[in-house]
C-alpha cells in the first residue's frame, strides 16, 4: 500500500494501493475497516481534492473522503470474478450519492469497475448528477451494461477529453452519451478510442464512422488497437468526394494511430490533403468555410499498415504535410516546418 503524503492532517492528494494491476486471486480489501487506525483516517479526509485508489477500497460510507474532489481514479482488476469481490464494490446509488458529493469535479477515471446490483432495476435519481467542471472521463474495462446505465445519469456540458477503451471493440455502448457533444460549438475536443489487442479490428467501423460525423470541433482523436477503415480516413481527406458531405473533423490537429489497421497510402493522402486545405484562401463573406486545419501531429506505433511505412514516397509525404511525426522506426521526424510545437500527454488532460 502507498500513500502519497506522510502527515494526514495535510493532505490533499492521496493514492492508496499498488502501482501495477493487482495479479490473479488476489481479492480487493477495505483498507482500515478492522483497524485500530481507522478512525482516525476517516476523519482525515475533509481536506483532499485528488484520491486514487488501485485495486483497494475505502469504506464507501467515509463520505468524507468523496467530498471535496475534484479527480477521482477507482482502478481495479479488468475481471471481478469472485462473488466477495463483487459485493465490496458500491451499489448503484451509492455511486451516484457519492458523486453528488463532488461538485468539484474536474477529472474521473474508472478501471475494471462494476456496481454490485444488477443493471435492471436501475435506482436513479430524479434528475441526472450534472458536473460543470468535469472536463476528463476515461473508462476502460467498465462493464458495457453497467456503463450504458452509468452514462444516462451523468451531465457534463463542458467534457473536454473521453477515452474509453472497449472491451467489444464497439462505440455503441458510449455514442448515445456522445452524441450529446454533437454539432458545431462542441467541448469535446479529445477522443480515444482503445479495444483489447486483437479483439477489436475491424468491429468499430460503422460507430467510429458515424460517430465522427457529429463531432466537428474535434481536435485530437486516437485509435487503439483498432481498423481505422477507408471510410473513416476518406470521411477526413478535403476533396475526396467533390458532391459528398463536408469533411469530418475539419478542426483536427493530432492523430494517433497506436496498433491500428489502416492503409498507409490513404493516410498520407488524407494529411497531404489536408495540408492543402488549410492553406486555401477564405471563401467570400456568406458562404460556408470547408477549409481544414492542417494536422500538427501525427503519430504511428505498433503498426498494422498494409503498405510498408519505408516507401520513401509515403515517407516524404507525411514529413512534408504534418509538422511532427512520430513513429516507430522515426522518433522524433520533424518536419521542415516544425515550429516549437507543445508538449503534449498521452491524453491531452493528465491520462
Amino acid at each position: 500500500m502507498e500513500a502519497s503524503e506522510a502527515q494526514p492532517e495535510r493532505l490533499h492528494s492521496v493514492e492508496f494501493g499498488a502501482r501495477r494491476p493487482s495479479t490473479p486471486g488476489v481479492i480487493m480489501e477495505f483498507l482500515f475497516a478492522n483497524d485500530a487506525l481507522s478512525e482516525y483516517w476517516k476523519d482525515c479526509g475533509g481536506l483532499v481534492t485528488a484520491l486514487t485508489l488501485r485495486g483497494v477500497l475505502l469504506p464507501w460510507t467515509w463520505t468524507e473522503w468523496y467530498s471535496n474532489l475534484t479527480h477521482l481514479t477507482l482502478t481495479f482488476r479488468n475481471n471481478i470474478r469472485s462473488q466477495m469481490e463483487n459485493s465490496r464494490m458500491p451499489t448503484k446509488l451509492t455511486f451516484l450519492q457519492i458523486l453528488s458529493r463532488c461538485p468539484e469535479l474536474e477529472e474521473l477515471e474508472l478501471t475494471g469497475f462494476r456496481f454490485s446490483d444488477p443493471v435492471f432495476p436501475g435506482a436513479t435519481f430524479q434528475a441526472p448528477l450534472r458536473f460543470e467542471k468535469l472536463v476528463a472521463v476515461r473508462f476502460s474495462g467498465f462493464n458495457p451494461e453497467h456503463l450504458d446505465w452509468f452514462l444516462t445519469e451523468i451531465e457534463a456540458p463542458h467534457l473536454r477529453s473521453f477515452f474509453y477503451r472497449t472491451e467489444r471493440g464497439s462505440l455503441a455502448d458510449v455514442r448515445n452519451f456522445l452524441l450529446r457533444y454533437a454539432g458545431a460549438g462542441s467541448s469535446l475536443k479529445a477522443l480515444w478510442i482503445k479495444a483489447l489487442p486483437g479483439q477489436g479490428l475491424g468491429s468499430t467501423a460503422t460507430h467510429l464512422y458515424s460517430t465522427l460525423s457529429f463531432l466537428p470541433e474535434l481536435e485530437e482523436l486516437t485509435i487503439q488497437h483498432n481498423h481505422f477503415h477507408i471510410n473513416e480516413i476518406s470521411a477526413l481527406t478535403p476533396g475526396i468526394q467533390a458532391d459528398g458531405p463536408a469533411v469530418q473533423c475539419p478542426k483536427l490537429q493530432v492523430l494517433r494511430l497506436i496498433g491500428a489497421s489502416f492503409n498507409l497510402g490513404h493516410i498520407a493522402t488524407m494529411v497531404k490533403e489536408r495540408r492543402a486545405s488549410s492553406e486555401l484562401p477564405p471563401p467570400p463573406p456568406g458562404q460556408d468555410d470547408h477549409r481544414t486545419r492542417k494536422l500538427r501531429i501525427l503519430q504511428i506505433s505498433d503498426m498494422q499498415a498494409t503498405m510498408p511505412f519505408v516507401q520513401a514516397g509515403v515517407k516524404q509525404m507525411l514529413r512534408e504535410s504534418v509538422d511532427m511525426l512520430l513513429s516507430d522506426d522515426l522518433w522524433p521526424f520533424p518536419s521542415s516546418s516544425d515550429r516549437g510545437l507543445p508538449t503534449l500527454s498521452p491524453f491531452g488532460l493528465g491520462f
